[in-house]
């Protein structure tokens, strides 16, 4: 069987995919923003001897791309009235924050759904830096399930065994 002359990126004859953004359909340059949606938990990383927060992505989607700051902005109050949000931008760093759409608690320590928008540089269509990563939203299970229930259920056992440990 031949292989096909498409390229691992997606593009064809050796050639990169162009990337345009939603809104005003640019071809996005060095700039480039998304909004995914990812099931993640928070977590403590030793580093260098000291414990450190982090957070763990167990699933990620892109959802749109954008190719500035002005074109998210546009369509921010759409998605947020699409995911019926009734908060934006959860505050607070704490392991508990309220739902962003019914406000029950939301333990971040185990997997969950948070909406996000990630801007980055982007060269020969590869992300060479991270300049932002801003939650939009953080929505408890009961709003939206995170993708793999079954790895909520294990990161409770282990939260629960190493708990019973202290």
């Amino acid at each position: 069987m031949m292989a096909s002359a498409r390229t691992r990126q997606g593009g064809v004859n050796g050639q990169l995919p162009v990337l345009r953004c939603r809104i005003c359909q640019q071809v996005i340059g060095k700039t480039y923003i998304s909004f995914d949606r990812r099931t993640q938990r928070h977590s403590t990383d030793i580093w260098q001897g000291k414990p450190r927060p982090a957070i763990k992505i167990l699933q990620a989607q892109e959802m749109f791309r954008y190719d500035s700051q002005d074109c998210r902005s546009l369509q921010e109050p759409q998605i947020i009235a699409e995911l019926q949000l009734k908060t934006a931008y959860p505050s607070g760093s704490g392991d508990v924050v309220p739902c962003s759409r019914c406000g029950a608690p939301v333990d971040r320590n185990l997997p969950h759904v948070s909406y996000c928008f990630l801007e980055g540089e982007m060269e020969n269509w590869t992300m060479t830096k991270v300049v932002d990563d801003t939650e939009l939203a953080v929505l408890c299970s009961a709003c939206e399930e995170p993708d793999d229930p079954a790895t909520q259920a294990a990161v409770a056992a282990t939260h629960k065994r190493e708990r019973s440990r202290t």
